[in-house]
């Protein structure tokens, strides 16, 4: 038998929604079976004043039933029939809180998500760019896409390090450039990746894992190149679909040795 000291069996139904006094009565008629108003006020300790109020809500809350005569006598229903009443009760609750957060809120979410601007730099400089470069290589998780229309062995040094600790953290490398780029510099680049040569290319950029991308726009020299750096997912995806187009074309071959 459960006695009222018990403090885990109180918890457990303050839980499921019962005051401190309605646990006490619903615990007293399963200890002693169905009972007047004023014995359950004598055995629980609960003002005769008080006892009306509290059964009426527990017969309510579907823990309790009144059978009819006189004086009316109080039955408690089975814990497990009682429990499904409230689970059955709270879970009709949760939904409508739920249909009623996601109508009146995700409006408000969307509205914000379509008004946000995406992180999108101009980077000025070759050294600036080659260094954003080496960080995004450095971040990559799976694949690297590099696109240029010429590779100059300048560039190559600067970077190099940075493609060989992608080859050892077996991070995929894609190069795809021109006929232009000397056939040393490709040797050299088909050590990381697999290298692709078509007769033109123009631009180039550098994408990771679809979600990180640089576009190289045309340059007058070295020191006034411009780029444009960027987090925005669809411009993103946008230029590796691009990227891939080039890549298959029946004109674009892979350079060998």
């Amino acid at each position: 038998m459960f006695g009222l000291e018990d403090m885990e069996i109180f918890q457990a139904l303050k839980g499921l929604g019962l005051t401190e006094y309605e646990a006490r009565v619903y615990i007293t008629l399963l200890e002693n079976g169905s009972m007047t108003a004023a014995e359950i006020s004598s055995i629980s300790g609960i003002p005769y004043s008080r006892i009306y109020e509290v059964l009426t809500r527990l017969e309510k809350k579907g823990w309790i039933e009144a059978l009819s005569g006189r004086p009316k006598l109080y039955k408690p229903h089975s814990p497990s029939e009682a429990v499904k009443t409230v689970k059955t009760e709270l879970e009709k609750q949760l939904e409508n809180y739920e249909n009623i957060v996601i109508e009146r809120l995700q409006p408000l979410y969307e509205k914000q998500v379509s008004i946000e601007r995406p992180k999108v730099y101009i980077i000025r400089g070759i050294e600036n760019i080659l260094a954003r470069i080496t960080e995004m290589f450095e971040g990559a998780k799976k694949k690297v896409m590099i696109s240029m229309s010429e590779i100059n062995v300048e560039d190559v040094k600067v970077i190099e390090d940075t493609l060989r600790s992608l080859r050892l953290r077996n991070i995929k490398v894609e190069i795809l450039t021109s006929s232009s780029s000397k056939p040393e510099i490709l040797s050299k680049l088909n050590r990381y990746g697999e290298v692709r040569i078509r007769d033109r290319l123009y631009g180039g950029g550098v994408i990771v894992d679809d979600h990180e991308v640089m576009l190289l726009l045309a340059e007058k020299d070295r020191n006034t190149v411009l780029a444009i750096w960027s987090t925005h997912i669809e411009l993103a995806t946008l230029a590796r679909d691009y990227f891939y187009y080039l890549w298959n074309m029946p004109d674009t071959i892979k350079f060998r040795e």
